[in-house]
């Protein structure tokens, strides 16, 4: 299944270079790549916000092993950014990116919906 999903997104043409990084992520969230990219279509955002968004949701995703993301909760996107801030020790502008990917209302999977701002 999880190569099915991966070879129809790619089909789409708007993985680019992310086949590695969503290659990692468990086949319980893959859906979550897809619902985000149609709703990133549906609201015209940019090639460029896709693939970048797109990108910090698989890096989200990959770390949350085999927890479904559809059980995820505000604590849960809290953690891991507070993670990914002193641990990764990300840059200010890469750790923005991946606040706009996983926070905003705009941008959520339907999965994520029901979470608030982080």
């Amino acid at each position: 299944m999880q190569k099915n999903q991966i070879k129809s997104l790619q089909a789409k043409g708007q993985l680019g270079n992310q086949i590695e990084s969503i290659q990692r992520i468990d086949s319980i969230n893959l859906h979550v790549i897809e619902l985000m990219r149609d709703h990133l279509i549906l609201k015209a955002y940019s090639k460029s916000t896709i693939k970048t968004y797109l990108n910090e949701m698989s890096q989200f995703l990959y770390r949350l092993g085999n927890i479904p993301a559809d059980d995820l909760n505000t604590e849960h996107l809290r953690k891991y950014l507070v993670f990914c801030f002193e641990k990764l020790k990300l840059s200010e502008n890469t750790l923005h990116s991946r606040i706009n990917a996983l926070s905003n209302k705009n941008t959520k999977p339907c999965c994520l919906q029901h979470t608030v701002r982080a």
